[in-house]
């Protein structure tokens, strides 16, 4: 028998929008025609979403969210669920050596001679110099 094991989630961004019940439109152009308003609702749910990992319709209540997983596919996240779980994106920072580690790598990959990247990389140290940048 294999023993339980913990995980836990990466940290990854993900796109979402939320069912409001008034932005049909919205879904639609998000999820690439692949949400629909039920005529009649069931119970609670309002509308649908075409999950094509597994190949199904998923049905949601108004306020759930609608999510673009990693594979580009669809799947609703009910609203509490959603808020326990997902924040808003926040830039990501880099230290100064971080981003002249990047500069440098993109400008080796450019094939500059080494004079010009190393005049590069004194000017970028300059402008750099106790500076905190965000790139997201």
């Amino acid at each position: 028998m294999t023993a339980v094991q913990k995980f836990r989630k990466k940290p990854i961004d993900v796109e979402a929008v939320q069912w409001t019940g008034t932005n049909l439109p919205e879904l639609q152009e998000f999820t690439d025609l692949q949400f629909s308003e039920l005529e009649k609702a069931l119970g609670e749910m309002t509308a649908e979403v075409f999950d094509k990992l597994h190949d199904t319709w998923v049905r949601l209540r108004t306020g759930d969210w609608i999510l673009k997983g990693t594979q580009g596919e669809f799947y609703p996240c009910a609203k509490d669920v959603f808020e326990t779980t997902y924040g808003p994106a926040e830039p990501i920072e880099h230290t100064n050596a971080e981003l002249l580690g990047m500069y440098l790598r993109n400008l080796r990959a450019e094939k500059l001679p080494d004079d010009v990247v190393e005049d590069l990389l004194r000017d970028a140290g300059r402008r750099l110099h106790n500076t905190r940048l965000y790139v997201s």
